[in-house]
C-alpha cells in the first residue's frame, strides 16, 4: 500500500494560553495516556509546569496505572498526592459506573471536581491535563458521564483518536457531542502514529480536519517509552 509523510502534526503550542485540558478519546484503547505523556513532555520542554490527573482508573488488575505511565514518559510532571492524581481507582476492567458496582463502592463526581480545583489552587502556574476513561460518553455513574465532567471542569477538550479504519465516524461524533455541550475542542490528536502513513490513514486525518473545521488536527508521533510504559 502506498505510504506518505503526514502533512499535519498535532500542535501542543496551539493549545496555550489555556491552562487546563480534558483529554478524552474517540473510543477506548486509542492511546489517550500516551498522548497525555507526549503533551506533558512537550510542554515541559517548552518551559511549562505540568500536572497530570486521571479522573477515574479502572482495570488495575490488568494494567499499570496511567499516572505511572505518564510519569515514565515525562518524569518532570508535578508529583501529586494520590488522592488528587487519581481520585478513584478500581481493579475491575469495566466502565467506571459498573466497576464501582462490582466493588461495592460509590463514585461522587464532585470529589473529582474538587481534586481538580485543589490542583489548580496549589499549582496556579501549571498546565493541568485531566484524562478521562474511555470515550466522552462513558458513564462515571448512571446519571453522569465523562462529558458532564468535562463541562463541570469548564476546560477545553483534546480528542485522542485512533488512526485505524472507522476513525472518521468516531472522531466526528465525539467532536459533535462536545460541541453540543458547548465544550471547546482544542485539537484532535492521532496517537502513536508513524511518520510514514498509508493512504487511508492520511486521508482520514485530512478528512476529519476538513469536516470538523478544527485546525489543530494531526498526528502525535510514535514515541519510545521507558520500560514498563
Amino acid at each position: 500500500m502506498k505510504t506518505m509523510k503526514c502533512a499535519h502534526v498535532f500542535s501542543v503550542g496551539a493549545m496555550l494560553p489555556k491552562r487546563a485540558f480534558f483529554i478524552t478519546g474517540s473510543g477506548t484503547c486509542v492511546g489517550k495516556t500516551f498522548a497525555a505523556g507526549y503533551i506533558a513532555r512537550t510542554l515541559v520542554a517548552a518551559g511549562h509546569e505540568v500536572a497530570y490527573m486521571k479522573a477515574v482508573q479502572t482495570g488495575l488488575s490488568e494494567v499499570e496505572p496511567d499516572t505511572r505511565i505518564v510519569r515514565r514518559i515525562c518524569p518532570e510532571t508535578i508529583k501529586l498526592p494520590e488522592k488528587l492524581a487519581c481520585p478513584y481507582s478500581f481493579e475491575t476492567e469495566a466502565s467506571p459506573h459498573f466497576a464501582a458496582k462490582c466493588e461495592n463502592r460509590k463514585i461522587h463526581p464532585a470529589k473529582i471536581v474538587r481534586a481538580f480545583d485543589n490542583i489548580r489552587l496549589k499549582h496556579p502556574k501549571a498546565v493541568i491535563l485531566v484524562e478521562g476513561a474511555g470515550g466522552i460518553m462513558v458513564p462515571i455513574i448512571r446519571t453522569y458521564m465523562m462529558i458532564d465532567l468535562a463541562r463541570d471542569l469548564d476546560v477545553p477538550a483534546i480528542v485522542v483518536a485512533s488512526p485505524l479504519l472507522g476513525t472518521i465516524n468516531h472522531s466526528l461524533l465525539t467532536c459533535q457531542a462536545l460541541r453540543s455541550r458547548k465544550i471547546p475542542v482544542a485539537g484532535i490528536a492521532f496517537s502513536m502514529v508513524d511518520s510514514e502513513l498509508d493512504n487511508i490513514t492520511y486521508d482520514s486525518i485530512l478528512t476529519i480536519r476538513e469536516i470538523s473545521k478544527i485546525h489543530n488536527c494531526g498526528m502525535i508521533p510514535r514515541i519510545v517509552c521507558p520500560p514498563g510504559a
